[in-house]
């Protein structure tokens, strides 16, 4: 395809966008955007990487610095000895990975891993600094003889991990889940035992000693730590944080004071238009099944009793409408407690083509039963110049993140759409322009859009691949 009307080449554009990069950059060679089974050494140009697609891979020695990488793909991949430095790995995908290095410890310093996921990894000796953690699922993962520093986990899932020999001291670890994990030789931060859904119980069931964090007053055993939360709870009933009274509650079995504070952290989280505090706490009592489905529905029926959306400003009120749907599905939709997806996709239709619509929400539908006919998805409209379409489901974990990942994927740009859809994207796109061109027609055809994900195919209308511009998930 011509888009210019110059006809310099590839390699001459190149050269002139290596030109204009910084001089310590100028001779470095492209990495390759996809690789199988190679080797890279120490001069690997790990800066310059762009959503790779890397597979059963061994890097030796080599640097990340300030590189791109986010919706990176490292699959079955061993990293020896490396550096990663001021990296976004946001979006990405690290399956079955090892960071390892046997003599000094392997670097990881600010860099953002969130919303990525780590399947079936392995960390030893490695040296976590300044690295952000926050909504990411890391599942069967090992964390052996490395130290984090200055560094947080946020609202993450922990599911079948393996800690030894590791400290959280200089750790923020908040709202995150954890279950099936092991510990060994592994000190906590008191301050963040009861800021975690499943930490505390975890933790008193391992058989090995746990080292509790007291900050400047030394180290104490998890017993002694679990009697020192429960002095606490003036401070943290004084600054609002129900979050952590709830779990201190809970582990000194104080279930009718925790159906009490309720009321009162509801009251004031409701008061401060403060959603995202009330989503956690819903959230909070759910994953802990302190109290049965009855209970559960009195607590939203006080929720949408309490709050006037009418009487809010647009901006709080957009962001209440879209929190609420979640709080329905934790306390209402999802008797079997699953976790709850909200998926975003912004369009560019107004009302004068509202009728564009209707294709983009059939593909919605029929692309998540492809994936789980058993999910049933909740869509809303948002008219806010132009429209937004929102999307809550309630599945298992896994089944949320294909179905999240899928349209993430899709529409975050034009590679991330290239590596799903590949060359049968392609060929479809040429074969019905090909027969557009034929056939001549002056009318715009509705064009379905083929893509493989893995063993599952499914279509999109050309009206969603047209005016859908963008795609964003959370998951609770």
């Amino acid at each position: 395809m011509n888009l210019i009307n110059n006809k310099i080449s590839y390699e001459d554009s190149l050269y002139l966008y290596k030109s204009f990069q910084p001089t310590s950059l100028s001779n470095e060679v492209l990495p390759p955007e996809k690789a199988d089974n190679k080797d890279f050494f120490d001069d690997f140009p790990g800066n310059l990487i762009q959503k790779p697609q890397y597979s059963d891979c061994r890097f030796y020695g080599s640097n990340f610095n300030s590189s791109n990488g986010a919706y990176s793909k490292f699959h079955h991949c061993s990293l020896f000895d490396c550096h990663l430095d001021n990296c976004d790995f946001r979006y990405s995908d690290f399956l079955q990975t090892k960071f390892v290095c046997d003599e000094k410890k392997a670097i990881i310093s600010s860099c953002n891993f969130s919303f990525s996921n780590f399947i079936s990894d392995t960390f030893k000796n490695v040296n976590f600094s300044g690295t952000s953690f926050r909504q990411m699922l890391i599942e069967d993962c090992d964390f052996i003889d490395s130290t984090i520093v200055h560094s947080s986990f946020e609202e993450t899932i922990f599911n079948n991990c393996h800690f030894k020999n590791l400290s959280f001291k200089e750790v923020g670890v908040r709202f995150c889940e954890f279950s099936n994990c092991r510990f060994e030789n592994v000190t906590f931060p008191i301050l963040d035992l009861a800021s975690n859904i499943g930490l505390i119980d975890l933790l008193l069931s391992q058989q090995s000693e746990i080292q509790i964090s007291l900050g400047t007053k030394g180290i104490t055993s998890l017993a002694h730590a679990i009697q020192l939360l429960y002095n606490l709870v003036p401070y943290y009933h004084k600054t609002h944080q129900y979050y952590q009274i709830i779990n201190i509650l809970l582990i000194n079995n104080e279930q009718k004071k925790i159906w009490e504070l309720l009321h009162e952290a509801f009251n004031y989280v409701i008061e401060a238009n403060d959603f995202p505090a009330l989503l956690g706490l819903c959230n909070l009592i759910v994953k802990l099944h302190v109290f049965d489905e009855n209970k559960l529905k009195l607590l939203y029926n006080r929720i949408v009793e309490t709050v006037v959306p009418e009487k809010l400003p647009y901006h709080l009120m957009k962001s209440y409408l879209v929190y609420i749907k979640n709080i329905q599905n934790l306390l209402l939709d999802n008797p079997s407690q699953y976790p709850t997806a909200q998926l975003i996709l912004k369009t560019d239709i107004d009302d004068t083509n509202r009728n564009n619509l209707l294709p983009i929400i059939n593909d919605l539908e029929t692309t998540i039963n492809v994936i789980n006919s058993d999910v049933s998805p909740v869509i809303q409209l948002k008219h806010h110049s132009p429209y937004e379409i929102i999307v809550f489901i309630c599945a298992e974990l896994p089944v949320l993140l294909q179905i999240c990942q899928t349209f993430y994927y899709t529409f975050g740009g034009l590679k991330s759409l290239k590596d799903l859809i590949g060359s049968r994207h392609e060929k479809t796109q040429n074969n019905k322009r090909n027969s557009d061109s034929m056939n001549n027609t002056q009318t715009q055809k509705s064009i379905d859009v083929s893509l493989n994900i893995g063993v599952l195919s499914v279509n999109f209308h050309k009206e969603t691949t047209e005016h859908v511009k963008s795609s964003e998930y959370f998951i609770a």
